[in-house]
């Protein structure tokens, strides 16, 4: 083997070895991009912005009114009745719900705490009714066990 041959197998050992390196430093990377937002490692949590003091107040009256709904809802028999049962409860917290929406309107950071409460309201709604489904047998199972 000459001298122009053995250098070039160098050069191809080299430009396989700094691709090697490249992709090796690529994969560790892609990991650690993928990691941190997968898992938020390293990230400070993100700050949300927060409704004024009424906004927030009306909010949680609502909320603890949902909470109230879905305590009521869970001794139901059937889905009709939870939905009964869940809508009486929030009363009186939500028969003024159209003035807890305008004041969370009218605050900077209030429409979206608002939004959020509504999503959650349908969940909830959502979760009284299926649980009495879901439970149905095993409280008729319970009952005829029972005098």
């Amino acid at each position: 083997m000459d001298a122009a041959e053995r250098k070039g197998k160098q050069w191809r050992r080299g430009v396989v070895i700094a691709l090697g390196v490249i992709s090796v430093l690529f994969v560790a990377s892609t990991t650690w991009q993928l990691t941190v937002s997968v898992f938020d490692v390293g990230t400070a949590p993100v700050a949300h912005d927060v409704a004024g003091d009424d906004c927030a107040h009306r909010i949680r009256a609502l909320e603890a009114a949902l909470d109230r709904g879905v305590t009521a809802a869970g001794r139901a028999k059937d889905e009709a009745q939870a939905q009964r049962a869940f809508d009486a409860e929030l009363l009186p917290e939500w028969g003024d719900e159209k003035s807890a929406q305008r004041s969370c309107d009218a605050d900077p950071h209030g429409a979206e705490a608002y939004s959020a409460l509504l999503r959650l309201k349908q969940a909830l709604a959502g979760q009284a009714r299926h649980q009495v489904v879901a439970t149905a047998q095993l409280r008729a199972a319970l009952h005829a066990r029972l005098p």
